[in-house]
């Protein structure tokens, strides 16, 4: 995680006055894998190396130059539940998710609503998330919940496209008490359009 931090804050302090998000009406669609397994997390009951997946939605609202709200759903597998998930068994789950995003300040003109190629951030999320029956079976609940802490950056393709990833620590803070890594990646679509001056 370190090292994430450290190169992505490296290229905004170059040119921190260019640091932005992607768009101020934007979308993004991406994938994920969640570990459990690395020694660093200190999973002591997670010895195997199963890896869970999730598929997410999100949507950014603009609060202010320097911070947005972003909120969002999810569907995916989770492989492994401590040690207790037999080597054939997994749980699906649905997501909702809530976070605060921080970035140096927008810099979005009358002409020109792109910004420049490499956007960094950080996030502070929520995630809740609602289990099928073979979770409910093993762990005692339907819901599981985690919060996470983590730093991305978007590169701009178009106008209209960009790409990003992102990596995140979490935290579960629900009966399933354990900590876990996350990568997404992911493709951004600005809804502004070009403004052309008359």
């Amino acid at each position: 995680m370190k090292p994430v931090i450290f190169i992505l804050f490296s290229i905004i302090l170059i040119n921190p006055l260019s640091a932005q998000l992607f768009g101020r009406k934007d979308i993004g669609l991406n994938t994920g894998i969640m570990t459990f397994h690395q020694a660093s997390l200190n999973n002591s009951v997670n010895t195997n190396t199963r890896v869970s997946r999730v598929t997410e939605l999100d949507k950014r609202f603009v609060l202010g130059r320097k911070t947005s709200f972003e909120t969002g759903l999810g569907y995916g597998t989770l492989e492994n539940l401590d040690n207790r998930f037999s080597s054939n068994q997994h749980s699906q789950f649905f997501r909702l998710k809530l976070g605060v995003l921080l970035h140096f300040p927008q810099l979005h003109t009358p002409t020109n609503w792109s910004p420049r190629k490499l956007n960094p951030y950080i996030k502070v999320a929520y995630n809740l998330d609602f289990f099928d029956r073979t979770y409910t079976s093993v762990n005692g609940s339907s819901l599981g919940s985690s919060l996470k802490w983590g730093a991305g950056a978007v590169y701009r393709l178009s106008h209209y496209v960009g790409v990003f990833y992102e990596f995140s620590h979490n935290q579960r803070v629900t009966k399933d008490y354990r900590t876990f890594y996350q990568h997404n990646l992911g493709i951004l679509i600005n809804m502004d359009q070009i403004y052309l001056p008359r």
